[in-house]
């Protein structure tokens, strides 16, 4: 996990102490680390990414996600995607909300096409509840209109 990381976040955004504190404090029912076999007559497990989520008390059903990450070579096969929205979908089922910064500006854009919105506190936010913008994105992702 700790090389995944290295090469998914820079030391000026955040340091290896950092990810370690944030995946010792994390939620453990919501925080995955992901895995392929790797190998034809004898599977091993291949790491190749991790989502570490936590839960503040003070925002009732409010999910953070700290770090979002794969491994370079499965980067751009939309196995990123498919985890995402797994997440996301578990949010509106829950009727929850996920709030996140990018760690890199060219992620903005891939945030924004699964669900996100930038709110006017500097993050993005993805909220299972239904406002105008929030169930254009609920439909686009196949999940059910607000009226649920």
């Amino acid at each position: 996990m700790v090389a995944i990381f290295k090469k998914s976040f820079t030391e000026d955004i955040c340091t290896v102490k950092d990810f370690i504190n944030s995946w010792e404090s994390r939620s453990k029912e919501h925080s995955r680390i992901f895995y392929i076999n790797d190998g034809y007559i004898f599977p091993v497990k291949k790491t190749i990414g991790f989502v570490i989520c936590t839960f503040y008390e003070r925002n009732g059903d409010s999910m953070y996600i700290n770090y979002f990450a794969l491994a370079p070579e499965v980067r751009g096969t939309g196995i990123g995607t498919s985890i995402l929205k797994q997440i996301l979908k578990k949010c509106y089922d829950d009727n929850g909300s996920i709030h996140l910064c990018p760690a890199k500006e060219e992620l903005e854009a891939w945030y924004e096409r699964n669900g996100f919105r930038w709110s006017n506190k500097n993050y993005y936010v993805f909220h299972s509840y239904g406002t105008r913008a929030q169930d254009k994105a609920h439909k686009a992702l196949g999940f059910c209109p607000s009226n649920k």
